[in-house]
């Protein structure tokens, strides 16, 4: 298993490693360790900054042979989510996890505070991290919620038919649904996004608390009928902070009424 100092030997090599090479204009360390690791268990996220966005695959090949010359690599897999920008999840052989990106420069933005620029050969990259960060977070919240609120009463019927049909086992798994759109729309305002499932525990957030309750709940109707009805009426108190209107209001309260009804 790895340690602290194992996670923070690999991170100074792929650093050196990358500086060496002409392409890579920036190396960012992300994720938890941006925040200076949560704890012994913490992976390590860093993200390359390519000067041209036809390096990209160039450059995730090199650091892929580069990691099986010289560590125990047991896995990895690549996802290419556009054309110059690769995510690399590496399972090394002390079992700790590397995710390794790489973004081209004109892609380069912020989906978070407090990452560390461990090198930057533009000069111009923290200022660039600020400026997307500073657009990011509103795109984001609008875009989840607007995402999530036209199917919502389709998770809010299907819990309903399953608690009616005392299928308590699908019923928990129905709200499970519904707390996944809760979490992330606190987690991307709170400016947490993709991460937002490992880091719902550490938030400081009334909201978070309130969801805490609906957890505890005993496997039969009426308590499942509560803890719906709490999860839709926290729902909408969540999304109001970023988009109220009478059409909102009046979803929130067909809503209730069917649970009122129906259960």
């Amino acid at each position: 298993m790895y340690t602290g100092e194992d996670r923070q030997l690999l991170l100074d090599e792929l650093v050196s490693f990358a500086y060496e090479q002409k392409e890579i204009v920036g190396f960012l360390l992300v994720g938890s360790g941006s925040l200076g690791f949560r704890d012994k268990f913490s992976d390590l996220d860093v993200l390359l900054v390519i000067e041209e966005s036809d390096q990209a695959e160039e450059i995730n090949k090199i650091f892929i042979k580069y990691l099986e010359s010289n560590k125990t690599v047991l896995r990895h897999k690549t996802y290419r989510h556009e054309e110059d920008i690769f995510v690399t999840c590496f399972f090394m052989g002390d079992y700790l996890n590397l995710d390794l990106g790489i973004w081209s420069l004109k892609k380069l933005r912020a989906t978070k505070p407090n990452w560390i620029v461990k090198f930057d050969k533009t000069g111009g990259i923290e200022k660039r991290l600020s400026q997307s960060l500073a657009s990011h977070v509103p795109a984001v919240i609008q875009e989840v919620v607007h995402d999530s609120i036209s199917s919502f009463w389709q998770f809010v019927q299907n819990a309903v038919v399953a608690v009616n049909r005392r299928s308590y086992i699908k019923a928990i798994k129905d709200m499970e649904n519904i707390r996944d759109h809760i979490i992330k729309i606190i987690c991307v305002s709170n400016q947490i996004d993709h991460d937002y499932l490992k880091s719902i525990d550490a938030l400081d957030d009334p909201y978070a608390k309130r969801l805490q309750k609906t957890y505890e709940v005993t496997m039969n109707k009426e308590s499942l009928s509560k803890a719906l009805y709490d999860l839709v009426i926290l729902y909408f108190d969540v999304i109001i902070n970023d988009k109220r209107s009478p059409e909102i209001d009046t979803y929130k309260t067909e809503l209730l009424s069917y649970i009122e009804e129906s259960c």
